[in-house]
């Protein structure tokens, strides 16, 4: 194959058509009962996605036949695994004098001196990738954030870029402004000159981490106690040069407890301007407590950083096999517990693309595919990239998660589409047999379309099961993944009576204002809210927002009006026991 690219075969979905085979619904004797409650929902995806650093800026400069077909691998819905989430990393950029920061993870940064201009043909081969996944993923789904590890080396105390000496604080402390200058400024350029609205950005990655001077990677130590010095100066930034359209995520801390502990610390005025808790999940357990916290102060909540090798812990070695199972089972166990435990809003992988010769001279698994990093091109897809398939294949922006009482299984459900997915983990030795119960649901579908990882199957279609009685029968194989897709779900009735063509609220004691496509709403109580668009018919079109708002703040968003036909719908707003419809008009 041209350019020295090698890489297992992508599994194609078999068309079954009219020769489908089906596997009639005979309950199994002893069978565990699994109950999926569509009466209890959580948070609504935002999507699955990745850093690009740093192997967009190795990708980046592959040959162009090699460089999209690894793209297509990850963001392509149809063909690959459909992430929709980007996170562009800005890098600082080091002292051109120093040579430790290993293959990739030196990010050029736009501004390499402090006395000289910005340089915007920098970093070409990040942007490289950032485009062509722009290109690639439906508007409508499309996120992306920049985040940084360090400011430039001439703003840090060491003037290193990869930490300070002691592990310290190494942002020099009259530099906080120049540095909210530096990030705002590059966000500025790329939304004026590129088209790429950073919907968030993130100032500090991993900030109470010792970062040393002359280590492998850029980092920079910024205790809690200036971290909201930090936040408020990119606040002031990002409003005098009109970025409207970029708020700010905060703190994306390697540990869970030590990201609930630093946003617990930050005053009333540095939560406002935030947007976003970030969280990584290498360790760390309180979950449901940094949940509670987000929730409390209307932020939403993302798992921005996540990856593991097979072992327990994320940075114990695994013996390096791109085929081996448990790797895959590694990254589905942590994929249903933070959806479970922490109802993440979406689900970010670290660096989907790792270098091969990294991990083989670790002996580790990180990444979903392997990639030369030592001037090849030649590419490998590993047994997790399955694993990750079985739920971003089917489980989309705009899912909602809802109950499922089985620990190792996590369900999603989208009425509009009526349809309902589970993805069910099983990484013991023995086979499992499970009965399925979907009687919350007003219909059920006729079958359950079957998708399994294992030692041998790779993303493999299977036999559909048959549904009766709106319960179905599977076994879910030792030391595998098993998504099962439903459709013609129904679940509730949306009471169209008060449906008529006058723009005024239903419940008066709800007010939602529209704007062309944008909708504007201001609860009176605390708690959570639904959003959705509706057709005429009072069926739901869209889910536009599901999550918790507090009293008095204005919430805004968009309709994102396009792939739906011109005409009258209604905009649905339900809180605190009320709802309320809107007329909206789109053109």
């Amino acid at each position: 194959m041209m350019y020295g690219i090698k890489h297992a075969a992508k599994t194609k979905l078999p068309v079954f058509g009219l020769l489908a085979l089906l596997t009639v619904c005979i309950p199994i004797f002893g069978a565990t009962g699994v109950t999926v409650n569509p009466e209890k929902q959580y948070q609504t995806l935002e999507g699955w996605g990745t850093s690009l650093c740093w192997w967009g800026n190795m990708v980046g400069g592959y040959a162009d036949a090699a460089r999209n077909a690894i793209i297509g691998y990850l963001f392509d819905a149809d063909t690959g695994i459909g992430m929709n989430i980007v996170r562009y990393n800005i890098g600082g950029g080091d002292n051109p004098s120093h040579t430790h920061l290993q293959a990739g993870k030196g990010v050029p940064g736009f501004k390499p001196t402090e006395s000289g201009g910005y340089d915007w043909t920098r970093d070409a081969n990040q942007r490289r990738v950032l485009d062509a996944v722009k290109a690639l993923v439906d508007p409508d789904e499309f996120i992306v954030e920049a985040f940084s590890n360090s400011p430039p080396y001439w703003m840090t105390i060491s003037g290193c870029a990869s930490g300070n000496s002691g592990g310290g604080n190494n942002l020099k402390t009259d530099y906080f402004d120049d540095f909210a200058d530096y990030l705002t400024e590059v966000v500025k350029h790329f939304r004026d000159e590129w088209d790429i609205t950073f919907r968030t950005l993130e100032p500090m990655n991993e900030p109470m981490i010792g970062w040393s001077v002359n280590g492998g990677q850029e980092g920079c130590h910024i205790d809690v106690s200036l971290q909201d010095d930090l936040i408020r100066e990119v606040k002031v930034k990002l409003d005098a040069k009109n970025l409207d359209g970029t708020t700010i995520s905060a703190p994306d801390e390697t540990s869970i407890d030590q990201t609930l502990s630093s946003w617990m610390s930050y005053d009333a005025a540095t939560k406002a301007c935030v947007s976003q808790i970030n969280t990584h999940v290498y360790s760390g357990s309180k979950r449901a407590e940094l949940r509670a916290a987000a929730d409390a102060d209307g932020k939403r909540l993302w798992d921005s950083e996540c990856d593991g090798s097979g072992a327990p812990a994320p940075f114990d070695q695994w013996t390096h096999n791109h085929n081996d199972v448990v790797p895959a089972l590694d990254i589905s166990y942590r994929i249903t517990r933070d959806m479970r435990d922490m109802k993440a809003d979406a689900w970010i992988f670290w660096q989907a693309v790792e270098s091969e010769q990294t991990q083989t001279s670790l002996n580790k698994n990180w990444g979903l595919l392997h990639a030369d990093f030592n001037g090849g091109q030649n590419y490998y897809l590993t047994k997790k990239y399955y694993g990750v398939e079985q739920y971003t294949k089917f489980i989309r922006p705009g899912f909602i998660m809802i109950d499922i009482n089985n620990a190792d299984a996590v369900a999603f459900m989208n009425t509009a589409l009526e349809r309902l997915v589970i993805v069910h983990r099983n990484s013991s030795d023995n086979n499992v047999d499970y009965t399925y119960d979907l009687s919350g649901f007003r219909t059920a579908g006729a079958a359950a379309e079957v998708y399994r990882t294992s030692g041998s199957e790779n993303f493999a279609r299977k036999t559909e099961i048959a549904i009766s009685n709106k319960k179905f029968s599977a076994p879910a194989n030792a030391k595998s993944i098993t998504t099962y897709v439903i459709d013609g779900i129904g679940y509730g009735e949306v009471a169209a009576r008060s449906i008529d063509a006058a723009p005024a609220p239903v419940v008066q004691a709800l007010t939602v204002a529209m704007q062309r496509d944008a909708w504007s709403y201001q609860p009176e109580k605390t708690g959570m809210v639904q959003v959705r668009l509706l057709d005429l018919k009072g069926q739901v079109i869209r889910q536009l927002y599901h999550g918790f708002m507090n009293a008095g703040s204005t919430f805004h968003g968009s309709v994102s009006s396009g792939k739906l036909p011109g005409g009258i719908y209604f905009l649905a707003v339900e809180s605190a026991g009320q709802r309320t419809l809107q007329r909206v008009v789109l053109h």
